[in-house]
């Protein structure tokens, strides 16, 4: 499992100071960028170098309570699944007391930008994914 934190920023709010929903992808993406950031494979640089991207090809998500601005959270993200040209991930967003905000699941597939077609997962990033399952 895979741990970040952060603090709740004004621009993840309404008006009311609370997280709007589709704003909770927008956190857990950025646990996900730190996840494959520690992977050793940081987008930024599957877009620079190798004109690939990891898009998001499928997203739910159930809210359970509000998230306001200021409040620190805590994202889990748990390897799902693993397959030849796609992963999995699971998502736990909770603030103090470990009290459940949200949980989501995301897919993502490895795209070759130039080609606009999915291409097999590196086997390092399989492993490393694997590791974490």
């Amino acid at each position: 499992m895979f741990e970040h934190t952060a603090r709740v920023e004004m621009a993840h709010t309404d008006a009311a100071g609370v997280v709007f929903f589709a704003r909770y992808f927008d956190l857990l993406h950025r646990a996900y960028e730190d996840l494959m950031r520690q992977l050793g494979f940081p987008l930024e640089d599957l877009l620079a170098r190798g004109g690939q991207a990891l898009p998001v090809i499928h997203a739910s998500a159930d809210y359970r309570l509000p998230l306001f601005y200021g409040e620190c959270y805590r994202v889990e993200i748990r390897v799902l699944k693993v397959g030849r040209r796609h992963f999995e991930l699971g998502h736990r967003l909770l603030k103090e007391h470990d009290s459940l905000c949200c949980e989501a699941t995301t897919a993502h597939t490895l795209v070759q930008l130039e080609q606009k077609k999915a291409i097999p997962l590196p086997d390092a990033l399989r492993s490393a994914l694997l590791a974490l399952e």
